[in-house]
């Protein structure tokens, strides 16, 4: 049986990411939405990914291919923090 992976949505609104922690599977894509009047970038601490500016509306996507936790924030706002927990393929979400 094969399982079609959603995108989970987070959007940037009142200068945070909501929800501020998703769990996810090896293989689903993150959807970032600016709700908010200013810019915003999704960076992450690691470096391994980087939207650039987000202008409002801007959506950003990210793939994340590896089980792994993830934290980001926004460069612009550097208080806004996030985390994305990618559990590996067969995995159960708690």
């Amino acid at each position: 049986m094969t399982h079609l992976l959603l995108a989970v949505t987070i959007a940037i609104s009142d200068f945070k990411f909501k929800p501020a922690t998703v769990t996810i599977t090896a293989g689903q894509s993150v959807r970032f939405v600016n709700r908010d009047q200013e810019a915003h970038t999704v960076t992450a601490s690691d470096n391994s990914f980087d939207s650039a500016g987000l202008d409002t509306a801007g959506t950003w996507t990210h793939t994340f291919a590896r089980p792994g936790r993830y934290t980001y924030y926004c460069e612009l706002h550097p208080y806004m923090k996030g985390t994305i927990i990618v559990l590996a393929r067969g995995a159960h979400k708690v």
